[in-house]
């Protein structure tokens, strides 16, 4: 059993780990459990995280960085749907097809709100990615 509660076994355990990651051409993530996890000096040193100067917030970038990469994704997805109903609307319209109601028209609307949506959500995640790196 190893017990993490010396600063030498939290470094060379959180090192193993990267190590571990590395040689086998893993990808990993370190999930904080929403605070104080990897709060410690050790576990700061260990990840390079008590250098002096600049140094980026990871799990903050990495969380935006999904964000921005999702919003991103929901909106080229949703324009392309919406572009599509649209030019089913037109086609018709165009056919004589004149009635008050139409499933591509609110099919239509639909998708633009989920592409404003995934709008907002790219820009969220790109301002969340600048902060981490600039604080």
């Amino acid at each position: 059993k190893i017990e993490w509660d010396k600063p030498e076994v939290v470094r060379a355990g959180i090192r193993r780990e990267m190590c571990f990651n590395l040689i086998n051409g893993c990808s990993t993530w370190y999930f904080d459990m929403w605070g104080g996890w990897y709060d410690s000096e050790a576990a700061q040193d260990a990840a390079g995280g008590n250098k002096k100067g600049f140094h980026i917030h990871w799990i903050p970038l990495a969380i935006s960085g999904a964000v921005l990469a999702g919003g991103t994704a929901m909106a080229i997805y949703f324009n392309k749907k919406a572009k599509e109903e649209k030019d089913a609307y037109d086609a018709e319209l165009a056919v004589g097809d004149d009635s008050r109601y139409s499933s591509h028209e609110e099919k239509t609307r639909d998708y633009q709100r989920n592409r404003s949506i995934g709008f907002g959500l790219a820009v969220f995640g790109g301002i969340g990615a600048a902060l981490s790196i600039i604080f």
